[in-house]
């Protein structure tokens, strides 16, 4: 069996570095408005004191016009695109409050 040479991630296990949660809570096909597909995620970062951040995003994106059997195709395109929209926004918002409590609490870099 071959041994994977990716790197292993860089975990800081002491108490003040805060912990993340996200929680999928929808993602599907909305037809009523015009079809679009609807990702929707739910963060909360804290730390042993606090909750440091607690979003909700919505991101919606429309289906694509094509062909009937074209139709899981088009909803799985915009489904991803959707994700990935909301990953990455979640990403802008959670960068900024990890600098302000690594710099808080001078906690050490995960790169």
């Amino acid at each position: 069996m071959a041994r994977s040479t990716r790197p292993k991630p860089n975990v800081v296990s002491r108490p003040a570095a805060p912990r993340s949660s996200v929680e999928l809570s929808s993602f599907e096909e909305v037809r009523s408005g015009g079809p679009h597909a609807r990702v929707e995620l739910r963060l909360i970062l804290r730390d042993e004191r606090r909750t440091l951040l607690e979003r909700t995003l919505r991101i919606e994106r429309a289906i694509a016009t094509g062909a009937t059997e074209d139709a899981p195709l088009r909803l799985t395109r915009a489904l991803s695109a959707a994700l990935e929209e909301a990953v990455a926004k979640l990403a802008e918002l959670v960068t900024p409050e990890l600098e302000r409590a690594r710099s808080d609490e001078k906690l050490p870099r995960a790169d």
